[in-house]
């Protein structure tokens, strides 16, 4: 399922795809999206899963670079579809943010200094669900591990499943 950013088509767009055997032998029910499951600009698909007696809520996120689009799209966009299915929610992707620098981050500004905390981004995040669990975390509480590489050493776990 792909959602393509409608105001600019080489910017954003998500994508969640399953193996069509599993939907044809009846292992995988697929609930597509409603008009509130997608976001005009791309950057949230929410689709509905039956599988293996679970029902689940799995949305592809891809979060603005900018802090403070960042904060309002969780506000306004994510976290409405989070709150539109209570539980059984898994939402994964590119959050472009660290919740725990110490531990997620590595990185220095041009002056050396590091990086300032997105603690916006993050209380945002915590607000509209407050019941999130970061699923790597979880299992490896310590654990230095990153999903982005900058040619400068910068490095940072940006993308993450709840």
């Amino acid at each position: 399922m792909y959602c393509p950013n409608h105001h600019n088509p080489n910017s954003a767009g998500t994508l969640l795809m399953w193996q069509r055997k599993l939907v044809a032998d009846g292992r995988l029910a697929v609930t597509m999206p409603s008009d509130a499951d997608l976001s005009p600009d791309g950057r949230l698909v929410s689709v509905g899963f039956q599988w293996g007696g679970h029902d689940l809520q799995i949305a592809g996120v891809y979060c603005p670079n900018d802090s403070v689009e960042r904060q309002q799209f969780i506000t306004n966009i994510v976290g409405p579809a989070w709150q539109q299915h209570s539980h059984n929610n898994i939402f994964l992707g590119d959050w472009n943010f660290v919740e725990n620098p110490g531990v997620d981050r590595v990185s220095r500004s041009h002056t050396g200094q590091p990086f300032a905390n997105d603690n916006p981004s993050t209380r945002a995040w915590q607000t509209v669900a407050p019941a999130n669990v970061d699923a790597f975390r979880l299992l490896h509480p310590a654990t230095r591990s990153f999903t982005f590489f900058a040619t400068n050493r910068h490095m940072a776990r940006l993308d993450r499943a709840y």
